[in-house]
């Protein structure tokens, strides 16, 4: 893959990232904007001889998924706890 096909590939990753707004089906946008974005990143870095390039991007992506994902599972957590205790104390 040359230079101008991995920019390419990244920018239209950024643009799928911005799709991630869209009610519903946004975070499938969002992850596959991510992951063609890593992957344009990887190519460039490839391309340039510069491995730190990817790295440094590698590791903020790797924790924003972490963090996403422990996210969601404490806020559906919530919401299942919050129903369990709608009804009241009797």
């Amino acid at each position: 893959m040359n230079l101008s096909t991995a920019k390419t590939l990244a920018g239209v990753g950024m643009i799928f990232k911005l799709f991630g707004a869209v009610p519903v089906v946004g975070w499938i946008f969002s992850l596959v904007g991510l992951i063609l974005f890593l992957i344009g990143i990887y190519n460039i870095s490839q391309q340039v001889g510069e491995r730190r390039i990817f790295n440094y991007l590698l590791i903020p992506a790797v924790l924003l998924l972490i963090v996403s994902v422990i996210f969601s599972v404490s806020l559906v957590a919530s919401l299942f706890a919050g129903g369990l205790f709608a009804g009241g104390v009797t």
